[in-house]
């Protein structure tokens, strides 16, 4: 939460500087080596991290940089195309009439945001994927102190899944472009730290801040909206201090309140918080399983789905192609390759080791892993549900990387008789 106090502060003093000297807005540049500085100190005098943490974060924040500079002077980036320009020109057009923000405009209220940062500071797209940068680099560091909070028995896996978790080649491109996919990765991995957080405590500030944060991700992208039903599930039924599900008539009130209040919520504020779910009707669902929006690499495309159980046929396929495409036999040339390479066997690899290992988990962690688990699978197959191509299923399946990253370290570092064979090291 930190760094968004730190933005709007920043946002704030150049606001200043803009009215109070008429300077049209600061150089980019200048903006982004104070932010630098800035983030390495407090990266290298951060007690929360270990000592690989701290390389880890600013490495990948120096790295992300060089991407940056790459992509403002050298080469575009991927992903930083159509959308990305199509976002900066709304924003343009928004800081040029800011009455339109109350209209419904083309990357809702990512760009809006967009336009009221261009109106207050100016224009200035080199401070505008620095923010994203920032955010990037929140995320990690909110899912490194998940991290630090698990009793880790595999030290070397743990670190190569922390190493994936900065250095992904979609997480550094997706953190340095105009797009809206970090932000919603930040308000995801927030969410997660904070409803763990509950579970440990049982804090119900931490039980609020779950709820608000991953409600304000669904504005910015309606899939996600989902792991809220394993959050629900544990604030809900987890009794913090036997550490496991009670079911009571107090607690199955409680959990009654909280879903009348987001369906108030959806029902006043669903154009907001869930745009996409309000507008889906049972001919858009259907059109979405049989491809409709195909491209160079749609998949799945063709098939006659006709009725909700043919389109519960397909579930499966259509959540493994989400996860895992672009697939070998669809591809098309070296792009497709690649991306398979950098990227689906990453999560192929972090599905592996939570199938493998889930049954490992520590008896404590059981109950919470098993709710947010829930949340996780009806979250990628709602994703999947709307996704017919490998290009958006990249990008979509990206939100939930750290959460499902997070959920392989529970697993993988699960306490049995046939993982004490590894050495319990001091965890740097």
């Amino acid at each position: 939460m930190y760094v968004l106090l730190a933005i709007f502060i920043e946002i704030f003093v150049l606001f200043l500087i803009r009215n109070t000297f008429g300077i049209d807005s600061v150089d980019g540049i200048i903006l982004v080596l104070i932010n630098t500085i800035i983030f390495l100190i407090w990266s290298a005098t951060n007690k929360k991290l270990s000592n690989f943490q701290k390389i880890v974060m600013m490495g990948g924040y120096l790295l992300r940089l060089i991407l940056l500079a790459i992509d403002q002077y050298i080469v575009k980036l991927p992903y930083n195309n159509s959308d990305a320009e199509g976002f900066q020109s709304v924003a343009v057009t928004i800081s040029n009439n800011i009455s339109l923000v109350k209209e419904n405009l083309y990357g809702g209220i990512f760009t809006k945001i967009l336009g009221i940062l261009y109106y207050l500071i100016g224009e200035n797209r080199i401070f505008a994927q620095s923010i994203n940068i920032l955010l990037g680099m929140a995320a990690i560091y909110n899912f490194d102190v998940i991290v630090n909070q698990i009793e880790i028995n595999r030290v070397r896996k743990t670190k190569f899944f922390q190493l994936l978790a900065n250095f992904l080649p979609q997480t550094l491109i997706l953190s340095v472009v105009l797009l809206r996919e970090i932000v919603v990765v930040y308000l995801v991995i927030l969410s997660l730290r904070s409803c763990i957080a509950y579970t440990k405590t049982g804090n119900k500030l931490e039980a609020i801040k779950t709820l608000i944060a991953i409600t304000f991700a669904s504005a910015f992208h309606a899939g996600v909206i989902f792991l809220i039903i394993g959050y629900i599930l544990l604030i809900s039924f987890y009794n913090v201090k036997e550490k496991r599900m009670r079911f009571s008539t107090k607690k199955v009130t409680i959990f009654i309140f909280i879903i009348l209040i987001f369906g108030v919520i959806y029902l006043r504020y669903g154009d907001i918080f869930a745009t996409k779910l309000t507008n889906m009707d049972e001919e858009k669902l259907l059109n979405s399983f049989e491809g409709e929006s195909k491209g160079g690499s749609a998949y799945l495309g063709g098939k006659n789905i006709e009725s909700f159980s043919d389109m519960i046929i397909y579930t499966i396929p259509k959540a493994l192609y989400f996860l895992f495409s672009p697939m070998p036999w669809d591809w098309r040339g070296i792009n497709d390759l690649t991306s398979f390479t950098i990227d689906s066997l990453f999560y192929a690899y972090l599905i592996y080791n939570i199938l493998k290992y889930r049954k490992n988990i520590k008896k404590e962690d059981k109950s919470i892993i098993n709710c947010l688990l829930i949340g996780l699978i009806i979250t990628i197959i709602a994703f999947s549900v709307g996704t017919s191509n490998a290009g958006t299923a990249i990008r979509h399946r990206h939100k939930i990387f750290l959460y499902l990253n997070v959920m392989a370290i529970y697993c993988i570092n699960g306490k049995k008789e046939e993982e004490k064979r590894y050495e319990k090291r001091k965890f740097y």
